[in-house]
């Protein structure tokens, strides 16, 4: 990626540039997305100002090449004659309509099909609303699957889920019941800019024994799509499409520079006489847990206390009141203890506080603690009829990393 930077421009601290699949300086990122069974490449403008202030974006421009171009040796007067070697030239994208707030992106997608490993370069004017300076960006992607994408995620939220694959036959073995498992692991992008995730199995072989810890691969993930980790496709792509054994079991790791959306579902099929799947048994789908791996906070670590998203609960309700019983965790994901705090149940309509149960001996790094209540709740008309769990209130006398994440609410 190159800048040509002109004129009173605001100050810039440092930047990169580099042709690969994505730069950045304190100005304004780049992103690629490539699509390679519809063969689609979209591109993200992204407003990263450091002041806050807008951007306006003029005349997106792009070239697909069959072969990459050294931008690092470039300047943007460059570009054209570099782009003509190749008898190409730079197209029109659809113009920005408004300029970018602070955090704001502009998204176009490539028109031309892109070919694996064909090369899309990018250009755009930036300009200042103040009239103070302007900037020539190019930047340039190399189309490639997903999975070849290069470099680790920039800030990670770390996603842990079990896996469980393939077939146990023996009766007297009391590791797994005797059956079919499969497991489908499922994670859909939250953030409005593509994620980059970062995929590992480690391998629980049993008798007390670490198993391998084996690479699955890096993804980028578009914002607001889905992909699947799935038992057929961990044997095709880490085992040659054979199981190292009848049944593997292990854990895969999600590490992701965005925030996801991760589910496992687990199914199970009984087992005929011959030992292969016959009838469908069982379906479960749970929700893995995020924890973010912050950088070092610049005071020392800290706690971060969340609920656990299963909240059994419980209700037994007469013409005006009703009787609620539920079950809630409470755990900590921070790297440093919770000292003694409170949890509070409130009402979802109004936030009246219901009962508050206290946990006096605080949590250690990674603890949790799991409190049945029963409280009674008073209908009103209209009323939703939800309650919501919160910890470390009403006081909030712990110092977390994340204070927006302690409530859980549900209905009943």
């Amino acid at each position: 990626m190159g800048f040509l930077l002109q004129a009173n421009v605001p100050t810039i601290d440092t930047f990169w540039t580099g042709s690969g699949n994505i730069g950045a300086i304190p100005l304004t990122t780049v992103d690629f997305t490539y699509d390679p069974d519809d063969r689609v490449v979209t591109t993200l403008l992204c407003n990263d100002r450091t002041d806050g202030a807008s951007l306006a974006i003029a005349q997106p421009s792009y070239a697909v090449l069959p072969l990459p171009v050294e931008l690092e040796a470039l300047n943007a007067d460059d570009l054209p004659g570099a782009l003509a070697a190749q008898g190409e030239s730079l197209a029109l994208l659809p113009a920005s309509a408004t300029p970018l707030a602070g955090g704001d992106c502009y998204s176009a997608d490539i028109p031309d099909t892109v070919a694996p490993f064909e090369a899309v370069v990018v250009s755009a004017n930036l300009a200042f609303p103040s009239g103070r300076g302007r900037a020539a960006l190019f930047a340039q992607k190399i189309a490639k699957d997903a999975r070849e994408v290069d470099g680790p995620p920039r800030d990670r939220f770390h996603y842990l889920a079990k896996l469980v694959c393939g077939t146990q036959s023996d009766t007297t073995d009391l590791r797994l019941a005797r059956g079919h498992y499969a497991t489908t692991l499922n994670a859909f992008n939250l953030d409005d800019r593509p994620a980059r995730l970062d995929k590992t199995l480690s391998l629980a072989p049993g008798q007390q024994q670490p198993g391998r810890r084996l690479a699955l691969g890096r993804d980028v993930l578009p914002p607001g799509h889905a992909l699947a980790t799935e038992c057929d496709d961990i044997r095709r792509r880490v085992f040659d499409g054979t199981l190292p054994a009848p049944i593997i079991d292990g854990y895969v790791a999600i590490v992701s520079d965005r925030r996801l959306e991760v589910t496992g579902v687990y199914s199970t099929a009984t087992l005929n006489a011959e030992g292969t799947a016959e009838d469908h048994s069982a379906i479960h789908i749970e929700r893995a847990t995020e924890r973010r791996l912050d950088t070092p906070d610049p005071d020392g670590p800290r706690a971060d206390l969340v609920i656990d998203e299963q909240v059994p609960v419980d209700a037994i309700c007469g013409p005006r009141r009703c009787r609620v019983s539920l079950v809630f965790t409470v755990r900590n994901i921070g790297a440093a203890a919770a000292g003694p705090f409170e949890v509070e149940i409130v009402r979802g309509d109004n936030d009246a506080s219901l009962e508050t149960v206290a946990v006096p001996g605080g949590l250690a790094p990674s603890a949790s603690i799991t409190k049945p209540i029963t409280l009674g709740y008073v209908l009103v008309p209209r009323d939703d009829r939800e309650v919501c769990v919160r910890a470390d209130a009403p006081i909030g006398v712990v110092d977390e990393s994340n204070e927006n994440n302690n409530q859980r609410c549900l209905d009943f």
